[in-house]
């Protein structure tokens, strides 16, 4: 059992919001066929990659009108920041969602003819990432020291948890033709490649101009500096101060905050957890 305010769906751990949401969401929502949804385990880039993604099908511009980027990008399962699943019908085509389910809880009207894009992430970075993520969120109720968390995380008692189950249910699936799998050291290496291929997918033509502007725009200072895409308002309403939604942004941190035996130890178990997902981070 986990000492986090969480909610459980089906067999997983899941936000502390109503649950008959994602039940609905995943047996009856009705998809359009250009739908295009990003997918990750919490803290892998999802914010990151929205961002890329709205900005691909703006050309690279943002207005001062524009809503938040999670009004932009919604996610269909939170009752709480989405109460009126309806307004989603009035939104133009392609419409683009996210979400943290594993593979097989996507909703499931959706087709092949429906593009997703999956990200990923260093466990250790993620369970670092989460753990602020978690820690920093007033809804969780949570104030344990980070090395209790990381032991949830390795024990698979987070939400949509366990990672190596969540990671497995795309890997399984990553070679269909409507996948597109990102990872997230590959985005920090080569912003500019993870633009043009994530374009490329969604069958977007771009300049170099719009390429360089999407890029930049999708730094995490830039990121950081708009509170459409810092998340300011969550900052202010539901996050303990001093505990910003937007953290580093960085590949490694892990380093400065696992002892050398909590690293081995987690790497030992995290090598048969992972057996068979030949992805490299």
């Amino acid at each position: 059992m986990s000492t986090i305010n969480y909610n459980r769906w089906r067999d997983m751990l899941v936000t502390p919001v109503d649950t008959e949401r994602f039940e609905w969401v995943h047996q009856h929502w009705p998809a359009r066929a250009d739908d295009v949804f990003i997918a990750s385990f919490p803290k892998s880039g999802t914010t990151w990659t929205q961002q890329i993604v709205r900005l691909i099908y703006s050309g690279g511009l943002i207005h001062d009108s524009d809503p938040p980027l999670h009004a932009i990008i919604p996610w269909l399962d939170d009752s709480e920041d989405l109460p009126d699943l309806s307004v989603v019908d009035t939104m133009n085509s392609p419409r683009v969602f996210k979400s943290h389910n594993p593979y097989h809880l996507l909703p499931q009207k959706l087709t092949a003819s429906n593009r997703l894009i999956y990200v990923t992430r260093n466990a250790k970075d993620t369970a670092v990432s989460m753990y602020f993520h978690t820690f920093g969120f007033k809804m969780y109720e949570y104030d344990e020291s980070i090395e209790h968390f990381i032991g949830e995380f390795m024990a698979g008692r987070v939400e949509y948890g366990p990672y190596w189950t969540h990671l497995g249910s795309w890997y399984q699936q990553c070679e269909r033709s409507n996948i597109l799998v990102l990872h997230y050291e590959e985005m920090q290496r080569d912003l500019a490649a993870t633009v043009e291929r994530v374009a490329h997918f969604l069958d977007q033509p771009l300049t170099i101009e719009d390429i360089n502007r999407i890029t930049e725009l999708s730094t995490f200072s830039s990121m950081k500096k708009d509170p459409r895409t810092s998340m300011q308002l969550w900052d202010e309403e539901q996050r303990k101060p001093g505990m910003p939604f937007m953290r580093k942004g960085e590949t490694g941190d892990w380093a400065n905050h696992f002892t050398p035996e909590l690293a081995q130890a987690f790497d030992r178990a995290f090598k048969v957890k992972m057996a068979g997902i030949n992805w490299s981070w």
